[in-house]
């Protein structure tokens, strides 16, 4: 009999006298199960998961189903304790309890040697423990020789696990012992189940090491020991399970090397060894395991540097090597990661640019670069990644114009932040970029304005050299007593001229004008102003200034100082009242 339905149950079922097949699997019933149910003694299967009923078993279940092979009762409400009684039903096969909120200890399922699946996950169960701790059930359900699956996941059982163990059932394929608050070491036994294929006692407060005899499980599957506090080395006789597809080690203490024979096991398909302190470098033989789609190696203390034969990952879709000590450049051939999605290389030791052939892997959803020591431009290949939701360089040594196309129009500010010198729009924080006017091109004009100066500077010496040697040969017959002379303002200048106004304006010639001056010491002199906008009047001051303070005769009046910059230039002579203008033209 099988319903579809709503509501609640009618206890009038538990009059149908010959009903052996009950099923009301996958509906919306709620209410409590009607107790008369229970009564029906010819039924062989009675399946109520996945609907809402509530309330407690009857005590007595296991007086009346004698010839019970199938419960299914998992995904309700149901609470109170698991009847011990259920351990009476002799013929029961398949028992499903799993997702309710029954609670108190786990019966001792041993007297039902028919047992083939035994599923007590989701609840609130705690094992029946001898004083030394071992979980009690544990050690009964090893009389159930046909058991093939045992699922106890998500129950504090706050136990150990008992080295009898190793005595269950030979055709064991599943054993499920997720966050129960398992304490104390992996039993070495666990090694004689071998024809497990799964194996999960992941968030337990598991210790000790993994024990090698692990390795003789060569036919599992999936082994999830993560989460829990397992220390010392990864045994290289995981390498001895070639059926291996997933390896989940991650979160405990483990250290030393990842044992390079794992990349053997051209069956693996998932690996975690994420949040240990291991500190090797990546296997080489990693990069053969072709067929790999998911590995995690963050949080731990690798380093090395990553080969281009990360190409060879074609199928890889998560890779996150995040936290780590890794270095050297992001390979190119990374494009040949054809299936990747997540790529987390954060925190590490990254440099160089970031490889424009990242744009080629078109189905990128994260890629998170952040905190290495990147630099370059950001390539604006990536703006052809239209899947990509959640894109990080910050903290690089990045710089030029962040891409303003595809995807990027999504991101914010803290995407970028902390980097040399990226430009771009407004809403990323930082400056704008102006046509060409980002650093790049800053330090190529530098440097070419550098060079332009050094050349220059090379001319420059060589004229100066060439007019010095022209002025030796001129005056090669005067011996110079002295070639220096007094400095004067041209503010000292202009106020002894009266602004070098006509009433002081002695004549004139052709590359300047003499105005008679005063001092602040009341000297009186004579200044010579040199036209510079005429050509050949900076020369002219600059020949009279070595001549004339540089000999002596009494035909030539005695240069007392100069004036001289940019923009002017003047001789200041001793002044000679009554006296001709003419010395004053001699060169």
């Amino acid at each position: 009999m099988s319903i579809y339905t709503a509501g609640e149950l009618p206890q009038e079922i538990g009059t149908l006298p010959r009903l052996e097949f009950f099923s009301v699997y996958n509906n919306s019933l709620h209410g409590s199960i009607p107790s008369s149910i229970f009564n029906i003694s010819t039924l062989t299967s009675l399946e109520v998961s996945f609907n809402e009923f509530s309330g407690t078993l009857p005590s007595d279940i296991g007086h009346s189903l004698i010839n019970l092979e199938v419960l299914f009762v998992s995904y309700n409400k149901l609470s109170g304790s698991i009847p011990t009684s259920i351990t009476n039903i002799s013929k029961l096969t398949y028992l499903d309890m799993s997702a309710n909120s029954f609670s108190g200890s786990i019966p001792l399922f041993g007297n039902l040697n028919l047992l083939e699946c035994l599923l007590l996950s989701g609840n609130n169960l705690s094992g029946q423990k001898f004083p030394t701790q071992e979980l009690t059930f544990l050690s009964s359900l090893t009389n159930c020789r046909y058991l093939d699956r045992l699922g106890v996941s998500g129950n504090p059982l706050s136990g150990t696990l008992p080295s009898s163990l190793g005595n269950f059932s030979s055709s064991l394929l599943t054993f499920e012992a997720s966050q129960c608050n398992i304490k104390g070491v992996i039993p070495s036994q666990v090694g004689n189940l071998t024809s497990l294929l799964y194996i999960y006692l992941d968030g337990n407060q598991l210790s000790g090491p993994i024990p090698p005899t692990i390795g003789k499980l060569k036919k599992l599957q999936s082994i999830n020991l993560s989460g829990n506090q397992l220390v010392g080395s990864i045994p290289s006789n995981v390498c001895r399970m070639n059926n291996l597809g997933i390896l989940n080690l991650s979160g405990n203490m483990l250290v030393g090397a990842i044992p390079e024979c794992l990349g053997d096991v051209k069956s693996l398909r998932e690996i975690y060894l994420d949040s240990n302190q291991l500190n090797s470098v990546i296997p080489p033989k990693f990069w053969s395991l072709k067929d790999l789609i998911f590995l995690n190696l963050s949080s731990n203390s690798l380093n090395g540097q990553l080969t281009y034969q990360l190409g060879n990952l074609k199928l890889i879709n998560s890779l996150d090597l995040s936290l780590n000590q890794f270095s050297g450049l992001i390979p190119s051939s990374i494009d040949g990661c054809e299936s990747l999605e997540y790529l987390d290389l954060s925190n590490n030791m990254f440099s160089g640019s970031i490889p424009h052939s990242l744009g080629e892997v078109k189905g990128l959803i994260r890629l998170d670069l952040s905190y290495n020591n990147l630099t370059g431009s950001i390539p604006k290949s990536l703006e052809e990644l239209r899947y990509l939701e959640n894109f990080n360089v910050s903290n690089n040594a990045l710089e030029g114009k962040i891409p303003d196309g595809g995807r990027f129009r999504n991101f914010s500010s803290l995407s970028f932040s902390h980097n040399l010198a990226l430009c771009g729009s407004i809403t990323f924080q930082v400056p704008p970029c102006s046509g060409k006017n980002h650093r790049s091109w800053l330090k190529k004009l530098v440097v070419s304005s550098v060079i332009l100066v050094v050349i220059i500077v090379f001319v420059m010496l060589i004229l100066i050299s060439m007019r010095k040697q022209k002025k030796v040969a001129l005056l090669a017959d005067i011996s110079p007593e002295n070639t220096e002379c007094r400095r004067i303002s041209y503010k000292e200048l202009e106020q002894g001229t009266s602004s070098f106004s006509e009433t002081n304006l002695l004549g004139g010639g052709g590359f300047g004008s003499v105005f008679e001056a005063t001092l602040f010491n009341g000297l009186k002199v004579a200044v010579k102003v040199f036209h510079l906008e005429l050509q050949g009047a900076a020369r002219s001051f600059d020949t009279e200034t070595t001549i004339l303070s540089s000999i002596r005769h009494r035909n030539l009046v005695r240069v007392i100082g100069c004036c001289c910059n940019m923009e002017f230039k003047a001789l200041i002579l001793e002044y000679m009242p009554n006296g001709s203008l003419d010395f004053l033209y001699v060169v």
